[in-house]
């Protein structure tokens, strides 16, 4: 898929010379630009399918904020709740789909590694910390 294609896939914004569409192709040539330096940054080492997506988001990210659409200030989870610099969803779904292959990218592997402890036979060559474990619970 083009840029173009994804920008209007994920998104209700449309590219061309119509007084009705959102941007122009120039502008959208520009933002290109811009999103591919931002992307080759943060790429954590995406496949070309994820690749053009987390680029269509920075593209629609920076579409909304050009328009003053920058929605999301602050977050609640139960009694906690915080504010942060003004972003759009797309740049929250963007930062998730980096984060997520940051993550997946970085995950260690899950090889269990045997150890053995040398004894003589005889359980008392093996001693535990004979201290006592703190109890937190009222």
């Amino acid at each position: 898929m083009t840029t173009t294609e994804d920008v209007e896939r994920l998104s209700p914004f449309t590219v061309g010379s119509a007084a009705t569409d959102t941007i122009t192709a120039a502008e959208l040539a520009s933002f290109e630009l811009e999103a591919t330096a931002e992307l080759d940054r943060d790429d954590p080492g995406l496949d070309t399918y994820t690749y053009n997506r987390a680029l269509a988001l920075y593209i629609c990210h920076m579409i909304e904020s050009a328009k003053g659409k920058r929605d999301i200030t602050s977050e609640k989870m139960g009694d906690y709740s915080y504010s942060k610099g003004k972003k759009t969803g797309y740049l929250l779904e963007y930062e998730e789909l980096i984060g997520k292959w940051s993550r997946h990218l970085r995950a260690p592997s899950a090889k269990v590694e045997r150890y053995e402890i040398a004894t003589d036979g005889r359980p008392e060559s093996f001693k535990l910390d004979g201290s006592d474990v703190p109890s937190f619970s009222r």
